[in-house]
């Protein structure tokens, strides 16, 4: 008996069974089973980089409702990866061909459905970006005419409340676009208020103007801003000036540093009535 023929039999059931295992591997992986594998490692890679600095870098500047931009790139990222795996792999190329294709359509068809949404979404998150202005700020919106401080700044919308009280719900697109004064400054977060009042021509101004700084100084919510180079060469620690000369009075205009917007329209209210008191005391007339 040939003891050699199990062997050979066995050397044989073998290498038919690896031929099996190459051709389903030709078949099945359009790059070949190891550069499938190799290039699986790859992708998985890429995706945790790009999470790991989507974590770092964006998720902490986006705050609120912003953050569901975030959420939306994170899936973003995992589909094009797995979709990109699912290229290689031949009996699933079909599948990943329409989903992708209907994703395109899709997008197309909501794209246009949805313009201006899309538009304030996007908007919405180049302010959260950028933050041009803060939620508890105090902002103009110029051509629009509207003041107030930044109550909410959504995905679609932020939303102001006025000095009156009532809140304007603005689309975020119109804020993007529009030309905007802000109380913000990264570097120096202290305020300028501005102390207008007009007196008449034939007013003593010079009074006026040192009652006007008296009463700035007075205020607890005042800062004087001089520096201590500034103090020793005697800068005045209240700047009040002639703004302008009007039809029937002369504009003085005092500037009142607080630490931020709210404290300042009450400092600027409690100066204005000490103002005023001491205005009566001295005859001065306060016009417009």
């Amino acid at each position: 008996m040939d003891s050699s023929k199990p062997a050979e039999q066995a050397q044989q059931a073998v290498k038919t069974l690896m031929d099996s295992l190459n051709d389903w591997a030709e078949k099945t992986f359009s790059l070949g089973f190891w550069e499938t594998i190799i290039m699986v490692g790859v992708v998985a890679l890429a995706t945790f980089i790009v999470l790991w600095l989507l974590s770092h870098f964006l998720k902490k500047r986006l705050s609120g409702n912003l953050r569901i931009f975030y959420r939306l790139i994170y899936v973003l990222v995992i589909a094009v990866a797995v979709i990109s795996v699912l290229m290689t792999i031949n009996p699933l190329k079909k599948f990943a061909t329409t989903v992708i294709a209907s994703s395109g359509i899709a997008a197309v068809i909501i794209g246009l459905a949805a313009q201006e949404t899309l538009g304030n979404l996007f908007s919405g998150i180049s302010i959260g970006l950028s933050k041009p202005f803060l939620v508890g700020e105090y902002i103009e919106i110029v051509n629009m005419n509207v003041a107030g401080i930044v109550k909410a700044i959504d995905l679609r919308h932020t939303v102001i409340a006025g000095a009156d009280g009532r809140h304007v719900v603005i689309p975020n697109a119109v804020l993007d676009k529009d030309m905007i004064v802000t109380s913000h400054n990264t570097m120096n977060p202290m305020l300028s208020n501005k102390l207008d009042i007009g007196v008449p021509y034939n007013t003593d101004v010079d009074l006026a103007m040192k009652i006007m700084a008296d009463e700035v100084k007075k205020n607890k919510m005042h800062i004087d801003m001089r520096t201590p180079e500034q103090k020793e060469n005697g800068a005045p620690e209240v700047v009040v000036r002639i703004e302008d000369f009007r039809a029937g009075s002369v504009l003085l205009r005092a500037f009142v540093w607080t630490k931020d917007t709210i404290s300042g329209g009450q400092a600027l209210a409690d100066i204005r009535y000490a103002v005023k008191e001491e205005f009566d005391k001295n005859n001065i007339t306060i016009v417009n």
